[in-house]
């Protein structure tokens, strides 16, 4: 894989490979970062397509970039990986399972009564503390 982004930048697609790259490991990192207390959030694979979408796409276009080597073994490794990528994608039909209803229409009438309140939000037993305003 390194040698594929590597020749993709001796072809003159450095300036795209690095942008994917470097955002979709910013994003990465910054989720890592903000979830550090807690990682084994991130370790379903429902969580994925949350906290990891972007990079999933970013990843996927840098991969696109990548088609086309000179070397067979990785034109092979590039289209594989995007192969699976598709397959992954069609299994899933390209979309999700519904986060659970929290009612969010309902706790935002009431956050402009001014009063504390604690609303649930997704992934389910997490909340958001919300106290009243000045």
């Amino acid at each position: 894989m390194l040698s594929s982004i590597c020749l993709g930048i001796k072809r003159g697609k450095m300036r795209q490979l690095f942008i994917f790259l470097t955002f979709a490991g910013m994003v990465m990192l910054t989720t890592f970062l903000k979830f550090k207390a807690f990682l084994e959030v991130l370790l379903p694979p429902e969580n994925g397509a949350r906290y990891f979408y972007l990079p999933y796409v970013m990843f996927t276009w840098a991969l696109i970039l990548c088609l086309n080597q000179a070397k067979k073994s990785e034109n092979r490794l590039v289209s594989f990986l995007l192969a699976a990528i598709l397959f992954s994608s069609l299994t899933s039909g390209f979309h999700s399972p519904p986060f659970q209803d929290f009612h969010w229409s309902q706790y935002s009438r009431l956050i402009l009564k001014n009063q504390n309140m604690i609303i649930p939000i997704n992934p389910p037993g997490w909340w958001l503390a919300v106290a009243p305003g000045k």
